[in-house]
């Protein structure tokens, strides 16, 4: 049976609405409190029911980035991003209180250390979508310099190209 709660598709497979909804809103404090360990288990719990929740998809990658499952993150990413990539690049960084601007702060501090790091580079690629463009290319470039046959990585960039080329003015 099917639910629709605050305009959110559930299928509850053996959890109901309400648990679901009560795992988001739990994820999304623990998120805002910015304890990512603790959010990714609430989110994953409610992708089980809910496995096109944007929203949801959306904070799970920068859960993944900051808990160090690069792979994890990567793979929903890429997801993500090849159905709609206007969920990560059109990300309000003030009203939606994303904590990428002082993720990447933090990690710059590692970039000399981590210069040939393929997880560094792929991190702040992706968290650099969220809140700049310009940077996620040049980020995911590198990453393609590290892994030139990594086809995921490929894509990644064929779609954030193809994003500037049609978003950016001359």
């Amino acid at each position: 049976m099917n639910g629709d709660l605050f305009g959110i598709n559930f299928v509850p497979d053996g959890r109901d609405v309400q648990e679901c909804f009560m795992s988001e809103m739990l994820g999304n404090q623990y998120f805002l409190a910015r304890n990512f360990e603790k959010a990714l288990q609430q989110y994953e719990a409610v992708l089980d029911n809910a496995p096109v929740d944007e929203k949801i998809r959306k904070k799970l990658i920068i859960c993944y980035c900051e808990v160090g499952n690069v792979d994890a993150a990567v793979a929903l990413f890429d997801q993500v991003i090849h159905t709609n990539i206007d969920i990560i690049a059109l990300t309000d960084v003030v009203s939606e209180d994303c904590p990428c601007p002082e993720l990447l702060e933090r990690m710059k501090w590692y970039e000399k250390v981590a210069a040939n790091s393929f997880d560094f580079y792929c991190i702040v690629g992706m968290l650099s979508l969220y809140c700049d463009l310009n940077n996620s290319l040049k980020y995911f470039s590198t990453a393609q310099k590290l892994r030139p046959y990594d086809q995921r990585i490929s894509r990644i960039l064929k779609t954030i190209r193809s994003y500037h080329r049609t978003h950016t003015t001359l």
